[in-house]
């Protein structure tokens, strides 16, 4: 019994491993980056591990303090990798009202799905020119127009095209037409960046206020170890100071991420 339970353990553990490296890898596929997980979760140890022998030699003793450098450098590469993902489906969702209206003109010229979907892949901008030249690839090598959609919208995971993807797919299988509901969804998708927009600029100095107010611990931190060394070594070198320090940059990255959700709502 006791043998079965350790190999069910290291079972679980290498499938939650698995699944970490799998999401991985799919956020940088959405980031259209040339990694792959397995090279970024290395450079995310490395830097981790890294960090952890820079702060030993430098005389930085308290291993809670240590462990929170540690994770910030461990999670850098992955942020990275989100924040390209996070700037290019932006993007997408921008340029996508014009390309359903390329597409509603096709139709109603009387271009099949597939002559609409060229004409996306053709006179459209990235990134939605190459994720739509990527499904006419995926046609032309004899997939599924259904599956191909459907790999679409495992690329780029917004609601709004999997609104468009299902409106294909149902005009497919039953022969519908869906000019006029694609053509509320161009609407519907330009109302909502537009009233994202207005809200951005009207928040735009309590958004400035909050990111001076995350900024001004950091740059008070930067000045002392400046011109008071002694002062900021009690934070490294000291059990109670590191405590302290520790506590700081904790704290510091709460309200970052409190800040950042409060200011950035949701559509």
């Amino acid at each position: 019994t006791r043998y079965w339970r350790d190999w069910s353990s290291d079972v679980c553990s290498s499938d939650l491993w698995i699944g970490l490296l799998r999401r991985l890898q799919e956020y940088i596929d959405q980031a259209n980056l040339r990694y792959r997980a397995v090279d970024v979760f290395a450079v995310s140890v490395i830097a981790a591990v890294g960090s952890w022998f820079v702060l030993g030699l430098l005389g930085m003793s308290t291993l809670l303090l240590r462990m929170v450098f540690l994770l910030l450098c461990g999670w850098a590469p992955v942020f990275a990798v989100m924040q390209v993902r996070k700037r290019r489906l932006a993007r997408f969702e921008e340029l996508f009202p014009d390309a359903i209206d390329l597409f509603n003109r096709s139709m109603k010229a009387g271009h099949t799905i597939h002559s609409g979907l060229e004409t996306i892949a053709q006179e459209s901008m990235d990134p939605v020119k190459m994720e739509f030249k990527k499904v006419i690839e995926e046609l032309s090598l004899g997939s599924q127009l259904d599956q191909a959609l459907l790999n679409l919208g495992k690329r780029i995971p917004l609601v709004d095209l999997k609104f468009f993807i299902t409106g294909l797919i149902l005009q497919r299988q039953t022969g519908a037409n869906m000019v006029e509901v694609l053509d509320n969804l161009a609407l519907l998708v330009r109302e909502r960046l537009n009233m994202a927009a207005k809200m951005k600029a009207h928040t735009a100095q309590q958004r400035l206020s909050a990111g001076l107010l995350c900024a001004l611990p950091v740059v008070f931190g930067l000045g002392l170890a400046i011109l008071k060394p002694e002062n900021f070594n009690l934070l490294i070198h000291d059990e109670t100071g590191s405590f302290f320090f520790t506590y700081a940059i904790i704290s510091e990255i709460i309200g970052i991420l409190v800040i950042r959700r409060l200011a950035n709502p949701r559509f």
